[in-house]
Formats: C-alpha cells, sequence, structure tokens
C-alpha cells in the first residue's frame, strides 16, 4: 500500500532537482525585450544595472528557505505517464502537517494529516480501490485511518523542510554560488520575482521585495512541471479528525 505516493516524492524532488540545478547549468542571457510569458508566472529582460546576480538570489533564497518553520507547496508533476497533482501545508518540520495528493490516471485522492506526531489518512473511492478494492473503498467512505510512523514511510516524507534540505544540499547547487549573471524581472500571481533561468526551460522565480522567499519552480522538458511556495512564515490551523471518524489498522 500507498507506493504510489513514494513515487510521487521522487517525482517533486525531480523537478525541485530539475528546475533548479539546470538552470544553474543553462546561460542567464535575459530573454528578448518585451518577451513575457503568459498566466500566472511570466518573465521580461532585466538590465545588469539593476538586477542582482544570481548568487546573490539564490543566498537570499537558500537562506530563507532553511529558516522558514512554515511554508504552503502545490504543484503538478509527471509522474509514470500521469500527472500528479499535490499540496503540502504547515510546518516544516512535518508536524503539524497536510498532504493531498491526487494521482490521476483514474487512482484518485489522498490526504494525510500530521498531529503531535499522529499521523491520520483518508482517501476518495478512487484511491482505495487502486489500492484495496471496491469493499475497502465503502468501508472507509469518510473516515479517516490512524496510522503509526513506520506505516507512513510508504508515503515517502513529504515534510517541506527535509526537501528543500536536500535539494540544497546537493553538490550541484554549489554552482549558484559562483554565477554573477544578472537575473532577470518576473512576476508569480503579482508578486514581483527575480528568476533564474530562461523562459522555455528550467526556471526559479524567487520574490523580488527582499525577502528571498522561494515563490516557484519550473521543471525543464526533461522533467516538466511546476511547483508554487506560498505562505512562507504563516502556519495554518490544522487539528486532528475527530474521533468518530477515525477508524484504527
Amino acid at each position: 500500500m500507498l507506493r504510489p505516493s513514494r513515487r510521487a516524492r521522487f517525482a517533486v524532488l525531480a523537478v525541485l532537482a530539475g528546475g533548479v540545478l539546470l538552470t544553474g547549468c543553462a546561460g542567464l542571457e535575459s530573454p528578448a525585450p518585451g518577451g513575457s510569458g503568459t498566466g500566472s508566472a511570466s518573465t521580461a529582460a532585466s538590465s545588469s544595472a539593476t538586477a542582482p546576480s544570481a548568487k546573490e538570489v539564490y543566498a537570499a533564497a537558500r537562506a530563507a528557505a532553511l529558516k522558514a518553520t512554515s511554508a504552503t507547496m502545490t504543484g503538478t508533476v509527471p509522474e509514470a505517464g500521469s500527472t500528479l497533482t499535490l499540496t503540502v501545508s504547515g510546518a516544516t518540520s512535518g508536524d503539524p502537517q497536510t498532504l493531498t495528493v491526487n494521482f490521476g490516471a483514474g487512482q484518485g485522492t489522498a490526504t494525510i494529516v500530521t498531529v503531535a506526531k499522529a499521523y491520520y489518512m483518508t482517501g476518495d473511492a478512487a484511491f482505495w480501490t487502486s489500492q484495496a478494492d471496491a469493499a475497502a473503498a465503502k468501508a472507509l467512505k469518510g473516515k479517516w485511518v490512524a496510522m503509526d510512523a513506520a506505516s507512513t514511510q510508504g508515503f515517502g516524507d513529504f515534510r517541506i523542510g527535509a526537501m528543500l534540505t536536500e535539494m540544497f544540499a546537493t553538490p550541484e547547487m554549489g554552482v549558484f554560488e559562483s554565477l554573477t549573471s544578472p537575473v532577470t524581472r518576473g512576476e508569480v500571481k503579482g508578486r514581483a520575482a527575480w528568476v533564474i533561468g530562461e523562459a522555455g526551460d528550467a526556471q526559479v522565480f524567487i520574490a523580488a521585495d527582499g525577502s528571498g522567499e522561494l515563490l516557484k519552480i519550473v521543471g525543464p522538458k526533461s522533467t516538466p512541471g511546476d511547483l508554487v511556495f506560498t505562505n512562507w512564515n504563516k502556519a495554518p490551523k490544522i487539528v486532528a479528525p475527530a474521533k468518530k471518524d477515525v477508524v484504527s489498522r
């Protein structure tokens, strides 16, 4: 059980690693003037006279991310011929935290809530049917399954802090410490951002307001997908399910 969720974490890390590391290996020339993207994130050319260097932006983003106490990460990532949609929200330590993953391809949606070192999982009919059978799906409708830490290991480690620490610790990240090329200007959901990377390839969007907050990672063509980060240091209220709705394994 839960093996698809472990694969989901690998897919997320692929976007984190591919989106961030490949931008460090690619050229950082500015896009053509006026060439902004569409949708919630876009980039535009910026002169070296007004834009900081990639290494300056990277240093600020790394410090802010590793110091953060809470955040929300949402996104879509490709995995085994399907598209996963996920949301992770809560303390960067993973407790309290809510993780919701839609596995696509008819495999349904599952949610794990972590509160005070206790774990509770729920899912829709498609998820329980894919993991067990239709009878289990019927029996668990509207219920939360109480789980121990060992049982959740199959879900993979989706703690935001753990994933970011793993990303920043990779040897390849050292390339950012010496990149003197200027970043470009961009925007994520109306928020001004510095952008490392080029439109159409891997890109990393970092808040341009001095906070250094990581806003978005767009994976390259080899690992397409995007991850959006919000609510840095704004802990959501997360509580355990009502006892009447909890069943033991």
